[in-house]
């Protein structure tokens, strides 16, 4: 931390104003003082800061001219990347996700019991030539089926039920889903609202 003895450049810029219509209207420019007023201001250095560990109160950052305020980490933040962290990172909708897809799983097979049946099944036997004579001793048998649920209202009650859950879980994450994003635009446009305030507000109070 320093001392800053800038002058305030509204003030210069009005200063020089006057002078040149001073001379406008006939005054020497030999006349006309050249100095400035300057305000002795604190003045913050916060990439130093950083690298020391020191956090200065907000009072102080309000107070102060400071220097390196946006270079903390390299990361430019958008409202779309705040929008994507904010996916990233909540819980409730990581929650709704896995629901979802428990659902949709418990739909698949309620629906499987409606669907074709293919059943595949094989034997095979040995015998002893000793007891059964001359003949062969291994035979082998191999089947295949296909069945079909023409009617069953249980069957189609549970399928019902399921797609039932599964529509009312993707309508519960599509709402956790829409309101994480609300949430985080609306705080990432208050942020920058209130540091276009807060900046107006300080180049306010150093003019007077």
């Amino acid at each position: 931390m320093g001392a800053s003895v800038v002058p305030p450049l509204d003030r210069v810029a009005r200063q020089i104003a006057l002078d040149i219509n001073d001379i406008r209207l006939g005054r020497g420019a030999g006349t006309i003082k050249v100095s400035f007023e300057t305000d002795e201001r604190l003045l913050i250095n916060l990439r130093t800061a950083r690298a020391i560990g020191f956090s200065p109160p907000f009072e102080l950052l309000y107070e102060a001219d400071v220097l390196h305020r946006n270079d903390s980490d390299g990361r430019e933040i958008t409202l779309i990347g705040v929008v994507r962290e904010a996916l990233k990172r909540n819980l409730q909708l990581a929650i709704a996700e896995r629901d979802l897809l428990l659902a949709r799983q418990t739909t698949r097979i309620a629906r499987s019991g409606l669907l074709p049946q293919i059943t595949i099944g094989a034997n095979e036997q040995a015998f002893d030539r000793s007891l059964v004579g001359v003949g062969a001793d291994r035979t082998s048998t191999a089947t295949l089926g296909l069945s079909q649920v023409l009617y069953s209202e249980n069957t189609r009650a549970d399928y019902s039920v399921a797609r039932s859950l599964q529509e009312s879980e993707i309508a519960t994450r599509d709402g956790v889903l829409l309101d994480t994003i609300q949430r985080a635009a609306a705080t990432y446009l208050d942020i920058l609202v209130a540091q276009n305030q807060l900046s107006i507000q300080q180049r306010g109070d150093r003019s007077l």
